[in-house]
């Protein structure tokens, strides 16, 4: 059985999720710290050293309206957790201004002739200036907005988060669900407020200091002839790309 030591929401791709930090069930440590196994009796947002295992912590997603996205991991192992960053607020770009921008064009529209001999104005209606000039109207068809292609585009989008500005972390890790080939893969997160994103920024980087066993250096030998002269190829674009994400040096 598991222990929740921390647990928000949080939203990926506009998608609300419930973020938990979860610990495994660990007889020894169980005896020492014991650790609520309910949900619903975590309230406390700083998470505590003596309650993180990095062997057995992982980070749990689950989906608040039961929609099953494959980009979003179930689990995220703490080992194979590599970097935690901040994203500063930046306006969304995608989202579009739909007030004020379908209101009907009205055709009797004033326009304004200067005649130059007697400097007087005179006004007359855009009709009727086609009418003078001879000038066969063309039917224009307004072209209705279709409710499903506005809908298909708007994804689930809760009402207390920002419609302007977002905040979040990214958190880049190794995703190892290919046994024979590991790659690097990156999650933005969006919290609803600034102060849940620095709360949560905090607890990871908390979670990433008990990893001891992460050197900080590291020297690698690549065979320059191995893999038929591929090794040091792959090296650059498959395995380095893991220690720079991990903040390790080569």
């Amino acid at each position: 059985m598991s222990s929740t030591i921390y647990s928000i929401k949080c939203y990926i791709k506009n998608n609300p999720y419930q973020l938990s930090i979860r610990v495994d069930s660990d007889d020894a440590n169980s005896i020492n710290n014991p650790l609520p196994t309910d949900e619903l009796e975590v309230k406390f947002t700083d998470i505590s050293l003596d309650n993180i295992i990095p062997s057995i912590t992982r980070l749990c997603f689950e989906p608040i309206n039961e929609k099953k996205n494959t980009i979003v991991p179930e689990v995220i192992s703490l080992n194979h957790l590599l970097s935690v960053q901040q994203l500063t607020k930046v306006p969304n770009k995608n989202r579009r201004n739909f007030n004020d921008n379908n209101k009907p064009i009205d055709r009797n529209i004033m326009v304004t002739t200067m005649n130059e001999s007697s400097q007087q104005t005179s006004c007359a209606t855009l009709n009727t200036l086609v009418s003078e000039n001879a000038v066969q109207q063309t039917p224009k068809i307004r072209r209705q907005a279709s409710r499903r292609r506005f809908f298909s585009n708007q994804s689930y989008i809760d009402c207390e988060i920002d419609p302007i500005y977002k905040t979040g972390i990214k958190i880049r890790y190794v995703d190892v669900s290919n046994l024979i080939r590991w790659s690097v893969k990156k999650l933005e997160i969006e919290m609803e407020t600034e102060d849940i994103t620095n709360e949560l920024y905090f607890n990871l980087n908390l979670c990433l200091s008990t990893l001891e066993q992460r050197p900080h250096k590291l020297l690698a030998f690549v065979n320059p002839f191995g893999g038929k002269g591929r090794a040091s190829v792959v090296f650059e674009k498959s395995v380095l790309p893991i220690f720079n994400a991990a903040n390790i040096a080569v």
